[in-house]
């Protein structure tokens, strides 16, 4: 069973996201800050990770740059507009979702390369 780490400051959305997830037979972690995420990130060592670009205490950006540049090899999809995309890109992102999330695109996604 894949493991997937959502990283979402929206409460509604990230539950929304584990619903959908868990009903496709992942295991999911939720973290509502960066700072939960990394945490989550080192105990849990999942296979995915969702990752919002907006989130309240730490960009979107750093955080992506720090789980792509810890040497384990990890699925990474960003939910985000069209700029954050492009800048996404440099970072290596996986994957990109904009939002409202497309649940078919996503688990695609992670299906694809989990």
């Amino acid at each position: 069973m894949s493991e997937t780490l959502i990283i979402e400051d929206d409460v509604d959305l990230a539950e929304l996201i584990k619903e959908n997830l868990e009903s496709a037979g992942y295991k999911v972690y939720i973290a509502y800050t960066g700072s939960q995420g990394i945490n989550i990130f080192n105990n849990k060592n999942p296979d995915a990770i969702t990752l919002d670009m907006h989130l309240p205490d730490i960009d979107g950006l750093d955080l992506l740059k720090m789980f792509k540049e810890n040497g384990k090899s990890i699925l990474i999809v960003v939910t985000c507009d069209d700029a954050m995309e492009e800048k996404s890109k440099d970072y290596n992102a996986d994957g990109f979702i904009s939002k409202p999330i497309n649940f078919s695109k996503l688990k695609e996604l992670l299906k694809s390369k989990v």
